[in-house]
């Protein structure tokens, strides 16, 4: 989910790291904010997102991809 702010949170199943917390959780039921961005030293805000069933694409303002999850079903 993307605020107006700008602010991301990620919810759902999130066994194979898909819902980009930095960890392989089971089912995140409260939303979480993705810190992920900023701890990368991205000045960028997200644009798109694109859910998959084991992957999550960030599509960033700047054209940058961000993915996180699953990557042996491509």
């Amino acid at each position: 989910m993307i605020c107006r702010e700008q602010s991301v949170f990620s919810c759902g199943v999130g066994d194979k790291g898909q819902l980009g917390l930095g960890r392989k959780l089971g089912t995140q039921v409260k939303p979480a904010a993705l810190q992920r961005f900023k701890e990368q030293g991205w000045d960028d805000t997200v644009d798109k997102i694109i859910c998959g069933v084991t992957q999550t694409f960030f599509l960033m303002n700047s054209r940058k991809v961000f993915v996180c999850g699953d990557n042996k079903n491509f």
